[in-house]
């Protein structure tokens, strides 16, 4: 593997992009629909205020959670 391979790699795992994370979690919902009504979520991250704010905003403009919290 590539130095700029792995670097890709890495960044897609360790900080995607609000894209990325708003099809994950799609992803993850739809998949759970026969077994989970899933209403709440909860994001880990680390990352900037500014950041995690405009995430969580196009998470809840997306689909309709209960709530979106993060820490």
């Amino acid at each position: 593997m590539s130095l700029e391979e792995n670097t890709n790699l890495c960044l897609k795992h360790c900080y995607p992009t609000i894209q990325q994370i708003t099809d994950k979690v799609k992803r993850v919902r739809q998949e759970s629909q026969a077994t989970h009504d899933l209403q709440y979520l909860y994001i880990m991250m680390n990352g900037p205020s500014p950041w995690v704010k405009a995430l969580k905003t196009v998470l809840a403009e997306e689909s309709a959670w209960e709530s979106v919290k993060s820490s």
